[in-house]
């Protein structure tokens, strides 16, 4: 771009230099200065935002602990896991400074890093994307002020993963920690999703929501227009599922949304989203689980494709627990891994 603008003000002044020529008049070291000055500010206009670990002005092993705090509730963490997470979703992150100071209203969101020298450098988030860098002390200049996120639903969802809108903190699994941090930052988790503990088993209506969002993101999307078949829900994305062959209700009439989902009835939905995306993998079962005869007969196809695909293991090597309650955190893992492996195909 530089390079660009360069050739442009060279063309620029050769054609005023040719006008001077006839006009007698004679281009000054003043105006090709400030031509240059031109062209620098320019190029400086594309590298104005700031990413937010430049607004710190810190780096992540200068980190000891990360506080998520929203109005009363907070959550310190000294888990490397999660800073190193962090770290992952504010590198990406651009902001561009403002002149206006912010107002800390009701609703944002902090974010403080305590650093091993004692430093408490923070970033207030309001709701409609904007950032305020707090403790300007330890901040240097012109990194200071306040900043609009050009991304602003990436940190805001981020934060939702500890801070919630409703209910209690978030608990998420160690293992699952960077699973479900993609998970938001990449818009897998619907928004109405009304978990909040995701080492908990998920009930079958969430499991739907899921599943619906993941099929969105693969193009596959549908009206509902049939009539509900249920009387027991007015769950739009139950019924599309249904629509689309995807779910079935635990009776005619019945979808019991509530109702804790079981890995087979898991691996069962898995495997005709896979089917219904275009995937041809069929069941091995030359090496059966030792469980084998307790998964259901509906269920067993489903299982073992799932197992072939590499998206859903046994608890061991050995057992698959067909009827094991299945966990949040474990549905929205094998949702991305669902995803990956057919976007590998």
């Amino acid at each position: 771009m530089k390079k660009f603008l360069s050739m442009l003000l060279v063309c620029v002044l050769l054609c005023i230099s040719a006008v001077g020529v006839f006009a007698e008049d004679v281009l000054s070291d003043a105006d090709i200065e400030a031509g240059i000055m031109l062209i620098d500010e320019a190029a400086e206009a594309e590298e104005e935002a700031l990413s937010v670990l430049s607004v710190l002005g810190i780096d992540k092993a200068e980190v000891k602990s990360i506080t998520f705090s929203k109005g009363d509730r907070g959550y310190t963490t000294e888990e490397p896991s999660i800073i190193e997470l962090f770290f992952e979703f504010a590198g990406a992150i651009d902001l561009v400074l403002l002149e206006e100071s912010l107002e800390l209203e009701e609703g944002g969101y902090h974010v403080m890093l305590e650093t091993v020298s004692g430093d408490l450098p923070s970033i207030y988030v309001s709701p409609d994307g904007y950032a305020d860098v707090l403790d300007m002390d330890t901040i240097s200049e012109p990194h200071g002020g306040t900043y609009q996120l050009t991304e602003p639903l990436v940190v805001l969802e981020l934060l939702k993963i500890f801070l919630p809108e409703e209910g209690e903190m978030v608990a998420v699994s160690e293992w699952a920690y960077e699973i479900i941090g993609r998970a938001y930052s990449e818009g897998f988790i619907p928004m109405d999703f009304a978990v909040v503990d995701y080492t908990l088993p998920i009930n079958r209506e969430d499991f739907c929501k899921l599943a619906s969002v993941m099929l969105a993101k693969c193009g596959v999307s549908k009206d509902v227009t049939g009539k509900n078949p249920f009387t027991d829900t007015n769950s739009e994305v139950a019924i599309e599922l249904f629509e689309l062959g995807i779910i079935k209700g635990k009776s005619e009439t019945e979808f019991a949304p509530a109702d804790v989902l079981t890995r087979e009835e898991a691996a069962t939905i898995l495997c005709r989203m896979a089917a219904l995306l275009g995937d041809e993998t069929k069941p091995a079962e030359d090496v059966l689980y030792a469980d084998d005869t307790a998964i259901s007969d509906w269920a067993k196809d489903s299982v073992y494709v799932m197992r072939a695909l590499g998206v859903m293991q046994g608890t061991s090597e050995t057992e698959f627990a067909p009827k094991m309650q299945y966990t949040a955190e474990q549905a929205v893992a094998t949702m991305l891994r669902l995803y990956d492996t057919l976007q590998a195909e």
